[in-house]
């Protein structure tokens, strides 16, 4: 779950670094100080959360739980899907050993062997 969460922010915050290719300045009223503030200030806010919300942040909790073990079994099944997958191609990759086969060079029979040999010309 918090993979999730930090990767939506990495992505996001990347997604806002981007440059847009717009030669003009977005009019902006907002400083670094004032965003980091209001960062700070969001921040802080959430850490209190749970205190003032003791019902919610139980449920969050079970979700968050609940969601967690549907991701473990999730990214278990995918894991053995794909050594599943390997395993067989590993096998279908080997060559595969002939069945019922004497292992004498010798197997011609008798008659075999009396059948006269024709050039095909």
């Amino acid at each position: 779950m918090f993979f999730l969460l930090r990767a939506a922010f990495w992505i996001g915050l990347v997604l806002i670094l981007i440059p847009t290719g717009d030669q003009q300045p977005v009019d902006s009223k907002l400083g670094t100080g004032e965003a980091v503030t209001a960062a700070a200030s969001i921040l802080a806010d959430a850490t209190r959360f749970c205190d003032r919300q003791p019902e919610a942040c139980t449920v969050g909790s079970q979700a968050a739980s609940y969601l967690g073990q549907r991701a473990q079994a999730g990214a278990k099944r995918v894991f053995g899907m794909m050594s599943d997958n390997s395993t067989k191609a590993e096998a279908a990759a080997a060559p595969a050993k002939p069945r019922n086969v004497i292992s004498s060079q010798n197997t011609l029979s008798a008659a075999d062997r009396a059948i006269p040999h024709r050039n095909p010309s």
